[in-house]
């Protein structure tokens, strides 16, 4: 099961690459090659299953963390952007959180309805009620100020330490590992509302440097 997943995988990367460099998008393309390697970076959907049950749902900091979690498979966000978002940005009505990238531009994500439950039930229960300073962030932690970066970069490797071998660790950035997931879920060749477009791809990922 785990070899045909990736080989999906890779075929859909080599298909990505051909549209790219169809479109010229690519400044120089002799240097792009697919090779036929173990993918780094990239969380299989029963690995996700396991992070996710090795939260203890006890506490109000372990349900913060969850709901983060989700957050990052859901949006496929970075770490700096989760740590920087704001109450306001979230609009549990339409299911959609702004997200304020790099370049400093806002993106809309629309969220799966078990994620938008877990982040409204996080802010009517579960926020801790943070200093003056932080009051329109998001996510609070124990010292009642913003979670940073690295903070949340600090969570997600212990959670991916509880569900995960040390040798699949290795391969693994914490957050972006399911950032990465998130990309292929999104890829235009998965979602029909794209119209197989590139430039939807990348505008839902925040990716706004040129190739």
């Amino acid at each position: 099961m785990d070899a045909f997943f990736e080989e999906h995988i890779l075929y859909q990367i080599r298909i990505w690459i051909g549209k790219v460099l169809k479109a010229g998008l690519f400044k120089n393309p002799t240097v792009i090659c697919c090779h036929r390697k173990k993918l780094i970076g990239f969380l299989y959907p029963e690995e996700i299953v396991k992070i996710f049950n090795a939260v203890n749902l006890k506490t109000h900091g372990e349900i913060r963390n969850y709901t983060i979690l989700h957050l990052l498979y859901d949006s496929g966000a970075r770490a700096s952007e989760i740590a920087s978002l704001q109450l306001d940005y979230f609009d549990p009505e339409n299911r959609a959180l702004s997200i304020l990238g790099k370049g400093n531009r806002y993106r809309i994500v629309h969220l799966w309805p078990k994620t938008t439950s877990l982040v409204t039930d996080y802010i009517l229960n579960y926020r801790t009620s943070p200093i003056p300073l932080f009051g329109n962030l998001l996510f609070i932690n124990q010292w009642k100020r913003g979670l940073t970066r690295p903070g949340i970069n600090k969570l997600c490797k212990k959670y991916l330490s509880k569900a995960l071998s040390s040798k699949r660790i290795k391969d693994l950035s914490p957050v972006h590992s399911f950032r990465h997931y998130a990309e292929f879920l999104i890829m235009p060749s998965n979602i029909p509302h794209t119209g197989g477009s590139l430039a939807v791809w990348r505008f839902l990922l925040g990716i706004i440097r040129d190739f």
